[in-house]
Order: structure tokens, then sequence, then C-alpha cells
């Protein structure tokens, strides 16, 4: 669907509610991202998962981190940003879960998902490009 045709299609409200939610986690998540290319050291306290040592680990988390809160500032690769997300934070939820169901991480990993559903809306990059 074009830009144009988009913003006719939908309702306003929701291309606005888009656009929130994107900017809300990105601007959230953001800053963990920029802690860990200023903090390298970090990485050894970050956890193994996997098969991926502490420094890989660590590395992967900055760049998912960094790069999907930039993707979903410009709207831009909305959904394939929101997966790497996804599967970012569904690990960080996993290793920080504490009793209670209680994760620093929980947030982020629902609201990508929610990202990912309702997709980039009508004021993004990809609806401007495709």
């Amino acid at each position: 669907m074009s830009y144009l045709a988009s913003l006719l299609v939908e309702p306003a409200s929701y291309a606005w509610a888009a656009l929130l939610v994107r900017w809300a986690v990105a601007l959230s998540l953001l800053p963990y991202g920029l802690k860990k290319m200023r903090e390298p050291q970090g990485a050894a306290k970050f956890p193994r998962v996997l098969f991926f040592s502490s420094q890989a680990g660590y590395r992967a988390a900055m760049l998912v981190e960094t790069l999907v809160s930039l993707c979903l500032l410009a709207g831009f690769l909305v959904r394939p940003a929101a997966l790497a997300g996804i599967v970012n934070m569904g690990v960080a939820t996993k290793v920080s879960m504490q009793p209670g169901f209680i994760s620093p991480a929980l947030p982020f990993f629902l609201m990508l998902i929610a990202i990912f559903i309702i997709g980039p809306g009508a004021f993004s990059l990809d609806a401007w490009l495709w």
C-alpha cells in the first residue's frame, strides 16, 4: 500500500499510536545499547547464553539494542528489527527472570511483540518506501 493510500485508509489515531509506541520503546531501549558501547568492560559480567561467550553475547546485545532503536525511531524495517529485538529481549527476560515473574527486560519484550503485530504505521519510512 502506498504512503498516501495508507494515510487515507488507516485512522489517524492508529498511525499516531504506532508512532508513539515505536518511539517510546526506541527511546527507552537506546540508552542500554549506547551504555554497552561506552562500557565494553561490562562484558565480563554478562552471562553466557547458549553457545555464545559472554563477550559475543554482550556485543550482540549492544548491536541489537542500538540498531533496533534506530530502526524503530526511523520506522525503517520495523518488523525485522522488532523480531531481532524480540529474540534479544526474550533471552534477556529468561536470563534475568526473578521470582514473581519479574524481569527488567519483560516490558521491552512485550512491547516489541506489539510493534511486530501492529507494524510500522503510516508515519514511517517503511510506509513511505513500500
